[in-house]
């Protein structure tokens, strides 16, 4: 598939069969930009099955968005070229250099260099920038249950990613988003 290169654009959609749509705006259909048999009643099941999250949304803002803290040993290789590692909210594309984690309850996603770097610190035995096992920094983020179902835009890569009714939407800073699952969530995570 081409690489998903959204400049300004808004957020893409990606449906399961992993067609991409160009952007959504004004609630109108988007037009399907590569070759595809979607037809316009798969595309409005996908539009009304997910409320869309814009990345704009800034969960400070919001009374119902409370703060936590994860605490979590996942598994780390580090990518050695680009590509995509599929998550369950979706497809992760990474860089060369980016952390690929297994978290402790088996779900995988990527994580850029950079961010990973600030965010998690090596178990005893591991050299920081090398394959094994890390632990996220203590650091409060802002997390609110969705009672339907949602999609996404994450910061790294412009990706898409849905979660479902129940599922906590999460905000890492303003404009980074992600998702995780509700049984996920009660393990890991914790109010502050």
């Amino acid at each position: 598939m081409a690489a998903n290169i959204n400049r300004g654009h808004g957020p893409l959609l990606h449906d399961p069969q992993r067609r991409l749509i160009k952007p959504l705006r004004h609630n109108r259909i988007p037009a399907i930009t590569q070759a595809s048999n979607v037809s316009l009643n798969h595309l409005q099941t996908l539009m009304t099955q997910h409320t869309f999250i814009p990345a704009s949304l800034d969960l400070r803002t919001d009374p119902r968005a409370r703060q936590y803290v994860k605490q979590e040993v996942v598994d780390v290789r580090f990518a050695a070229t680009a590509g995509s590692i599929q998550s369950r909210e979706g497809a992760n594309r990474y860089a060369a250099g980016d952390a690929l984690i297994t978290g402790s309850t088996g779900d995988h996603w990527s994580v850029s260099r950079d961010r990973f770097d600030a965010k998690y610190l090596p178990m005893p035995g591991v050299v920081h920038g090398q394959d094994g096992q890390y632990q996220n920094k203590l650091m409060p983020v802002l997390a609110m249950q969705q009672t339907q179902a949602f999609a996404v835009e994450r910061s790294q890569g412009g990706d898409i990613i849905h979660g479902h009714a129940g599922d906590w939407l999460m905000q890492y800073a303003p404009g980074d988003h992600g998702i995780v699952e509700n049984s996920k969530f009660q393990k890991v995570y914790r109010p502050t």
